[in-house]
């Protein structure tokens, strides 16, 4: 399963945000700028 946090670590490759099977663990919000070839945004 994966929830929101899990895909914001998976598309950043880095461990930014906890994950845990319990719901509602992520409460804080985190403004993660994120860059490609072509853009850079920020995933919030």
């Amino acid at each position: 399963m994966c929830g929101k946090s899990s895909l914001v670590n998976k598309i950043l490759g880095e461990t930014r945000v906890i994950v845990s099977d319990v719901a509602g663990t992520t409460r804080d919000a985190i403004d993660t700028p994120y860059e490609n070839e072509n853009r850079k945004i920020y995933i919030y």
